[in-house]
């Protein structure tokens, strides 16, 4: 869509625009008119809240609104229809079908039934009636239908899969209503409905923006425009359209960074995105990879199969001195065009990226576009996100540092050991009571029922209950659920809890050994991994709602991968009661207000804002000293394979209470540090066998990640991608890393830092890149975009996961994007190829297996299906040079190509990988599907082999009835006919009219027995590729019935009388069996 917004932006713009006179005078209007329509850009929030009554709107904290009531919300949704955009049409099954026919070889063999067709009228016309022109072009025809129909069938089947992956894409956005925020499905959202606006998230509906933190939203899908800008809530001038207003949010646009709320003011197709789609419903589709493969193997064949028809009509012609021509352009140009199209190519194809589509959905890999399978078997590097995809994404936290001093957590090791448990509180020092405080609001994980209850009350109702029934003071055993990321499962956690009840500017250690009576269970927790983790820990001491009354948050810069920090600016509700009288006489001496300002984020980074750390008496300056005791400590825990987080304070007064922040007016600098959390996310189990088999593949691997390179390499030893368990990754002065590498004359490889990423020239990127095996650290997403851009251009296959808004830009230049689907944001979905319904790296490995067999099966069909094309065109060169009666007739290779060849070819969309096929090198980028070692393997040597089979076959059935080799030269024209003389044989002998057909009919039958049962032990070949059939059984059970259907075809063909009337072919001796041992010979010969 967004190559049609940057159309649209300019064609809606105000702008005069030169337009051609044929112009719709209709279609300005209706543009004019979707313009005007829109004026809540214009209105100020107050004049909103007038307009939707009934939403509730609260102005000072919109938070805080109540919304819509169930009640209007339903009704609203049945007056003014469901939230959605009609999909252009869906192609009715009779178009469908009808489509099927425009396939270039379908066009060839209807050509030839036509051809055909004509032939047959012209001998009527002339006094012959030869029947057999008339049933070929007839079996033409019913064949072309058949298949037709056949991959109208794989054609629903692929799209039913396709459509089954809606339910993987985001369907749902949160709303408050009922005074309280819910997760309601998008189609289900009404005019008037308040949405909350996160990070990552794609806008459901056409949205005025009520509040903004930081909103960056970007709107290519709608304009065109790439550009990000901030979203705001003030209103604009009149004479600005909707599209230069920077308020309201259009239906399909992405939130990149910070979040908001805003009122829903248009929906499904009035919505601007739904009328551009009505205009717009025809988008050209490219082609893939495959498709093009495809097509050209298909116009390969084409371009054979005419030009050998057209050699050997003339060919001929000529020496026979252009007599029956009619006659010779039957057997030189129609049966050599039959026997050149494969008919079972298109179902085979289409039935092979069904069945593995289909597969992979039930390994959790989705995938949006089937022909994309291919290129993810053409894998040469993974480019993998640690957390989520690596590791479980589920962080517990083991260790404190605060105070120069180390505090383990000895409850981390299970979610069990924390159940019902009674543990004996530590001492809570001033340091770390303000780590609580910033752990608490400088979060944007929330429990539910907290969340659910906030919006019931107003700013004041809040203050009372935080200075009233909320500080109830008494132990008790503090409930809450934990939803595991991964699973969904909640889990019921209890532990002894106190709550801190000072509100003020700074909080004493005595206050959080004071407890509540306030209790929530099944309280969810809601955010990150890394957030729920320290509002877990919070909460086994304090109450980190209670926590958050005492603050009103004014600013929320979240974390990204550019600043690698979250920064929280807070105002403190005042309570009068609990301040000392010289803060009291501060504070009533102007409207003024204390503010926080907190930030958490990579311990590097914020310990370079900071001038004094907090410990337990005093504030202590930073020198280098300090800095390098807090270096050493985070790099201890990074040795573990631990995530690490900095904290750090500042207070501050201004004499407006209600002053409005802006990331612009931020000036990091004299901050207080006041420790350090170390989280672990372990592996995944299966995660060090993924790597394993990527390694045995030869696919390159690389982990990407924002993590300190000493926590990312300690996670990549857990998981065998790089080095040996008793390795250390040492800082060198230069900030790169050493790796003391002991027994090993070549690495191959090694670990990079995001920083040195951004000054590497070309042949740094060369040696780099030569590695298998990389770990890059502090990366952001710009350099994750460097890095696939990097590989591709050294020729790499590039398949990259991404979870975030920042990692879209990556996900749509790498040649697979894959997406995860718990913890991915709306935008990486809609990027990306395909989507991990389970966010684990070893599903991507199964999904290389996929891809690497659906190309196998492909080539092992295609050379399956050439094989037989030799064979059926060396009859008639025999006939053409050396006079030989015709060994196959047209409807005999209509019978084995339409008939019983079709079963096997399909029946290899069904074929079962081999055990080797993930322990050889990924193929090249320009390595083709119809390669020149297929088509030599298929024309020259199968080919050859079953036709030497075939011919002697033939000759032995002449042999048999004592017609030696030298009585067959030159004899098609005057003999083996009804219409022929007796022949006397060399012999003596004399064979009359009867006797030369029925002897012909026999050696028919017997080229048309071997053949088959020759691509019979071929299907096996091919089934089995390169290890031996013996140690590689087939699993294919699909074969072994197709086979089975080839042979009763095959009897049927031969032996039936009906058929024999038809197809002009008699039984043959039984002396022929010995065929049998015949081709296992030959099989033998072969697999040598």
């Amino acid at each position: 869509m967004g190559k049609y917004g940057l159309k649209w932006w300019h064609f809606f713009n105000r702008q005069k625009l030169i337009k051609p006179k044929d112009r719709n005078n209709r279609e300005q209007e209706r543009r004019d008119n979707l313009v005007e329509s829109f004026v809540e850009h214009h209105l100020t929030v107050e004049q909103i809240k007038d307009i939707y009554t009934d939403s509730n709107i609260h102005l000072q904290y919109p938070e805080q609104s109540d919304g819509l009531s169930s009640i209007e919300a339903r009704k609203r949704l049945r007056d003014g229809g469901a939230n959605i955009i009609e999909c252009p049409r869906k192609i009715n099954n009779l178009k469908l079908f009808l489509r099927q026919f425009l396939y270039r070889l379908w066009l060839l063999l209807l050509g030839a039934a036509m051809l055909s067709l004509a032939t047959y009228i012209i001998h009527l016309i002339h006094g012959n009636n030869e029947p057999v022109n008339l049933y070929c072009a007839l079996i033409l025809i019913l064949i072309v239908i058949l298949m037709c129909f056949v991959a109208f069938y794989q054609e629903k089947q692929t799209l039913q899969v396709i459509s089954e992956l809606k339910s993987v894409l985001p369907t749902s956005c949160i709303v408050i209503r009922d005074c309280k925020t819910q997760q309601v499905p998008e189609e289900e959202l009404v005019t008037g409905d308040l949405v909350i606006i996160t990070a990552g998230a794609i806008i459901p509906a056409d949205i005025r923006i009520l509040q903004s933190n930081g909103l960056k939203i970007e709107t290519s899908a709608v304009t065109g425009d790439k550009e990000a800008y901030d979203y705001t809530h003030e209103a604009v001038a009149t004479y600005l359209s909707i599209f230069e207003a920077r308020n309201v949010a259009f239906k399909g646009s992405f939130c990149l960074e910070g979040d908001g709320i805003g009122i829903v003011i248009r929906t499904g197709k009035y919505t601007v995105l739904g009328y551009i789609i009505n205009i717009h419903q025809q988008v050209s589709k490219t082609r893939s990879k495959l498709k093009m493969e495809i097509d050209g193997f298909v116009n390969f064949i084409s371009v054979v199969a005419l030009v050998m028809a057209i050699v050997f009509f003339l060919f001929g012609s000529i020496i026979n001195n252009f007599k029956n021509v009619l006659d010779h352009f039957i057997i030189g140009f129609l049966i050599i065009i039959v026997a050149n199209v494969p008919q079972g190519l298109p179902a085979m194809v289409i039935s092979q990226l069904a069945i593995i589509g289909r597969r992979l959905a039930s390994k959790n890999v989705y995938v949006k576009k089937l022909d994309i399978i291919d290129e993810l078997g053409a894998t040469t590097v993974v480019a993998t996100d640690k957390s989520g995809t690596i590791t479980k994404n589920s962080m517990v936290l083991t260790n404190l540092w605060y105070s120069r001093k180390h505090q383990s957590n000895h409850c981390y090791e299970s979610d069990q050991s924390i159940l019902n448990m009674n543990f004996t509180k530590p001492i809570i020092e001033q340091p770390l009571s303000d780590m609580f405080v910033v752990m608490s609001v400088c979060n944007r994980a929330h429990f539910e029922c907290v969340h659910k209850s906030k919006h019931s009350a107003s700013e004041k109702e809040s203050q009372k209950k935080s200075s009233g029934k909320m500080l109830n003071m008494g132990q008790v055993s503090k409930r809450f659920t934990v939803l595991n990321s991964i699973t969904g499962k909640p889990t019921m956690i209890s532990a002894m809890q106190d709550n801190a009840v000072e509100t003020g500017n700074v909080r004493k250690a005595d206050d959080f050994q004071e407890t509540s009576k306030v209790q929530c269970p099944g309280n969810n927790i809601y955010g990150s991994p890394s957030d729920v983790a320290l509002l877990r820990y919070v909460e086994m001491f304090s109450s980190v709602e209670k926590i958050r009354m005492d603050y009103i948050t004014v600013l929320d810069m979240p974390y990204n991968s550019i600043r690698r920090y979250h920064l929280v600016i807070a105002r403190e509700v005042i309570d009068l009661s609990k301040r000392e009288k010289t803060d009291k006489a501060k504070n009533q001496s102007n409207n003024g207000a204390n503010f926080v300002m907190m930030i958490k984020g990579a311990p590097e980074v914020v310990l370079k804002y900071c001038s004094y750390l907090q410990s337990d008496k005093e504030r202590v300056p930073i020198d280098s000293k300090l800095r390098q005791e807090c270096q050493e400590a985070w790099e201890q825990f990074g040795n573990e394979g631990k995530r690490v987080f900095a904290f750090a304070i500042n207070h501050f007064f201004n004499n407006d209470a209600n002053v409005k922040f802006t990331s612009s007016d931020i000036v990091l600098e004299n901050l207080i540090f006041l420790g350090m959390i170390a989280l672990i996310d372990p592996p995944r189990d299966d995660a060090a066998n993924a790597i394993k088999q990527c390694k045995e593949a030869g696919i390159k691997v690389y982990m990407i990640t924002g993590d300190h390179p000493t926590t990312a390499a300690a996670v990549a030893r857990k998981i065998g991608l790089i080095g040996v368990d008793d390795e250390r990754v040492e800082p060198s002065s230069r900030n790169h890393l050493k790796l003391n590498v002991t027994g090993a004359n070549e690495v191959n490889w090694g670990i990079a830092i995001g920083d040195d990423l951004d000054h590497m020239d070309e042949n740094g990127w060369n040696e780099l890149l030569e590695k298998k095996y990389i770990v890059f650290a502090r990366i952001n997403s710009q350099q994750k975009f460097r890095i696939v851009e990097e590989c591709q251009k050294r020729g790499e296959i590039v398949a990259v996961t991404g979870q975030g808004v920042n990692d879209t830009q990556a996900l749509a230049c790498a040649d697979i994007g894959i997406a995860m689907g718990i913890t991915g944001s709306d935008i990486a979905k809609q990027t990306a190829d395909i989507i991990l319904t389970d966010d684990n790296f070893a599903s991507i490995v199964k999904g290389i297996e996929e891809g690497r067999l659906l190309f196998d099966n492909l080539r092992l069909s295609i050379a399956y299906t050439l094989a037989h094309l030799w064979p059926e065109i060396f009859p008639i060169v025999l006939q053409f040079t050396l006079g030989f009666p015709l060994g196959l007739s047209a409807l005999q290779i209509l019978s084995i190509d339409l008939a019983s060849e079709l079963p096997p070819s399909i029946s290899l969309a069904y074929q079962s990988p081999e055990r080797d096929i993930m322990r050889i090198p990924p193929r090249h980028r320009n390595d083709r599907l119809v390669s020149r070692p297929l088509l030599v393997y298929s024309y020259a040597f199968i080919g050859t082999i079953i036709t030497a089979g075939c011919i002697i076959s033939f000759l032995f059935v002449y042999r048999y009835h004592n017609v030696e080799l030298t009585d067959l030269f030159f004899t098609a024209d005057n003999y083996w006919c009804r219409e022929a003389e007796n022949y006397t044989l060399n012999n003596g002998n004399v064979l009359t009219p009867s006797e030369q057909i029925n002897i012909k009919g026999q050696a028919a039958a017997a080229w048309q027995i071997t053949l088959v049962v020759s691509q019979v032990f071929h299907l096996y070949m091919c089934t089995t590729r390169g290890a031996p059939f013996f140690r590689h059984p087939t699993a294919n059970l699909v074969s072994v019935f197709a086979v089975l259907i080839e042979i009763l075809l095959l009897n049927l063909f031969i032996y039936t009388p009906f058929a024999q009337f038809f197809l002009e072919t008699q039984s043959p001796p039984n002396e022929l069996n010995c065929l049998t041992s015949e081709n296992f010979r030959m099989r033998n010969m072969i697999r040598s």
